[in-house]
């Protein structure tokens, strides 16, 4: 669950709740952050100790299903969008002559507008299906299933920072890797290559079973190899 799903449950500010889960020693950095249930749980647990009102389970039910069904796409919205891939990203649109928008380098963001994002996933699949490019708003999942992509998504809806990731023990990146679709599976391994290269990746054992389950080597040549 991320935080701001559950901010959102307990009524609770974004702000606030970051802090509060910050305070229980618990890893999170934002509102897009994800937590597991265990800890979602203890944050319960602590905030009624706190006496902060946590709404019954039956209203919070409610209340999702509610936000669910009030939720309507407004197509000339902008929203923000980040590029994951390992490399420039270019969109030409195929329905707004001369429209185009670029990502120049991996981590930059730039905006589209929802209806455009929509045409985006029809005419050019592959920035959504590999994926290259993340919706960064508090309402993604939304978006992505209004677009019918969401399991494209599904497996990387927890991934925040690749870097972070391959810095995790082994079984935890193990279990996020293995949920990742194709595509972004060989963004991890050459941002993995990166890292060896800069000499930043210490697990060999997630660098083996890159290289296991990919079928490739990740050292990348030295120059004038």
């Amino acid at each position: 669950m991320k935080v701001y799903e559950l901010s959102k449950e307990l009524n609770i500010p974004n702000k606030e709740l970051v802090q509060f889960i910050q305070s229980l020693g618990i890893d999170v950095k934002h509102h897009l952050g994800v937590i597991s249930d265990e800890d979602v749980d203890r944050i319960k647990s602590a905030l009624a100790k706190q006496d902060k009102v946590v709404k019954p389970k039956k209203e919070m039910e409610t209340k999702k299903t509610e936000t669910t069904k009030q939720w309507k796409p407004d197509l000339k919205r902008m929203i923000r969008i980040k590029n994951i891939a390992q490399g420039k990203l270019i969109y030409v649109s195929k329905r707004q002559l001369g429209y185009t928008v670029e990502w120049p380098n991996s981590g930059d963001v730039n905006y589209l507008e929802l209806g455009e994002f929509i045409n985006l996933k029809n005419t050019d699949r592959r920035f959504v299906t590999e994926p290259w490019i993340r919706i960064l708003e508090d309402d993604e999942v939304e978006i992505l299933k209004y677009a019918n992509i969401y399991q494209h998504y599904k497996g990387i809806l927890g991934i925040d920072n690749i870097t972070d990731m391959l810095k995790e023990d082994f079984e935890s990146f193990k279990k996020k890797f293995d949920n990742l679709p194709k595509g972004f599976k060989n963004t991890v391994a050459e941002h993995a290559a990166r890292m060896i290269k800069a000499g930043e990746l210490d697990s060999i054992k997630i660098k083996d079973y890159i290289e296991e389950e990919m079928g490739i080597e990740l050292e990348l040549p030295t120059r004038g190899d």
